[in-house]
């Protein structure tokens, strides 16, 4: 059972005055955890989460989650629905008024070491919101 990548982008936070700089965002991934019982036949229970992440223009890293002790991510428990695994990660350095695509995918490993198909690519497009400078 591939992941499925929810990606929740927020803005940087723009001081008054506007600064120059490079700015980075906070994304939020959520990925719901399938319950045992959802798992296909064979299936042993969910150990592990690897989150695949590329910035544009910057090389791909690797994050593992354990579900039994995810910290720095966190596990919602909304019930009835299945929990969700948190992950709150840095977005990358935009300049003044640049943008960057950031893609996320993940695959699952069990308690035998079986490791699923990978997520479809979940893709967006952060955008520095700060305004141009102003020319003389």
């Amino acid at each position: 059972m591939r992941p499925v990548i929810e990606i929740y982008p927020q803005p940087p936070t723009v001081g008054s005055p506007v600064q120059d700089g490079l700015l980075h965002c906070t994304i939020t991934v959520r990925i719901p955890i399938p319950r045992t019982s959802e798992l296909p036949p064979g299936g042993a229970r969910l150990a592990r989460l690897d989150l695949v992440e590329t910035f544009e223009g910057s090389p791909t890293t690797v994050a593992s989650y354990l579900l039994a002790s995810p910290a720095p991510a966190t596990i919602e428990s909304l019930p009835p629905v299945p929990d969700m695994l948190v992950i709150v990660r840095d977005g990358p350095d935009l300049p003044r008024c640049g943008s960057k695509k950031v893609t996320y995918t993940a695959r699952w490993i069990d308690e035998l070491g079986l490791v699923s198909p990978d997520a479809l690519p979940a893709q967006r497009t952060i955008v520095d919101p700060r305004p141009p400078p102003r020319r003389p």
